[in-house]
Parts: structure tokens; C-alpha cells; sequence
């Protein structure tokens, strides 16, 4: 399996490297390309979104509030603002919140495990943000399921992590 070498910093000065794998790799390159792909979107079809468009919908996927289509450039805002942010968190170990005790023997799992959960989580949310980003230029309705498909993936994707995670100890 390829593998590219992350230096992790701790407290203390203290550093570990950690192979990301392919797995971590592929995630962060699609990211940035979904990332990419709709700024891009946005840019080449500004001319083309109404004035007006859906920004709130409810439970249901129904739109409950509209607004200027200048509020639409806060979202792939947001989006690159989580990705740099996650990014970043990424090599900082010393803020992750483990949930299993950390030792010498367990410690490169413990750490390659979250990073994974960390790189899918990071996917997840880029896939939510551009989903949102085009159904709001679209001017479409979410789908009823929209929001507990989210909730499943997000919550499941955590928990697959955490199992792993907790097989680590």
C-alpha cells in the first residue's frame, strides 16, 4: 500500500511521523476537487443564478427561505474554511480527544486510526457542502431524506472510526 509520511507535532516539541495511506491521500484529493469544481461552478455560472434562492429548508426538504444569491458564496466559504481548518487539525494530535488510552505500543494505530476518521470526516462534510452548493443554485428542493441521510452517514461513519479505534487499545 502507498504510503506518504505526516509529521505529527505533540506538546512539547515532541514530533511522530505518520504514514497517510492511500486511503487518506484519495480523500484529500477528492476533497479539493470537489472544493475546486464548485468555485469554479459558482464562478462560470454566477450570470446564470437567479437573484433569489433557496437558503433554509425544513425537516422535509421544502424550502422556507429565500434570500439574495450573494449569500450562496458563504457556503463554499465555509467549506474551504473546514477543509484548511481540518487540514491543519490534522497535525496536531495533541487536540484530538482519543477516547482510549494512548501507550508506546498502541500509539501509531491510535493516531493512523483518527487520522482516517478524520480524512473521512473531511470528505463527508466537502460532499455535503457541494451537494447544498448545487441544490441552492439549482434552485432545488432538498430531498425528504436529505437530512437523516446525513445524520446516518456522519454518525456511522464516526462510529465505524471509534470501533476501530477502541479495537486499538
Amino acid at each position: 500500500m502507498y504510503r506518504s509520511e505526516q509529521l505529527l507535532f505533540f506538546k512539547g516539541g515532541v514530533s511522530m511521523k505518520l504514514k497517510k495511506t492511500r486511503f487518506d491521500i484519495l480523500l484529500n484529493v477528492l476533497c479539493l476537487l470537489q472544493l475546486i469544481g464548485i468555485t469554479l461552478f459558482l464562478l462560470i455560472c454566477w450570470a446564470r443564478i437567479p437573484q433569489q434562492i433557496p437558503m433554509h429548508y425544513d425537516l422535509g426538504g421544502n424550502i422556507t427561505r429565500w434570500g439574495n444569491k450573494a449569500e450562496l458564496i458563504i457556503i463554499p466559504v465555509l467549506a474551504w474554511i473546514m477543509y484548511l481548518l481540518m487540514t491543519v487539525l490534522e497535525h496536531f494530535p495533541q487536540a484530538w480527544n482519543t477516547g482510549v488510552q494512548v501507550t508506546e505500543h498502541n500509539r501509531a494505530r491510535v493516531y493512523a486510526t483518527l487520522l482516517h476518521m478524520i480524512s473521512s470526516l473531511k470528505f463527508l462534510i466537502t460532499c455535503l457542502y457541494t451537494y447544498s452548493i448545487l441544490q441552492t443554485a439549482l434552485m432545488l428542493e432538498l430531498p425528504s431524506w436529505f437530512l437523516f441521510a446525513v445524520i446516518a452517514l456522519l454518525c456511522g461513519d464516526i462510529g465505524y472510526w471509534m470501533y476501530r479505534l477502541w479495537k486499538c487499545k
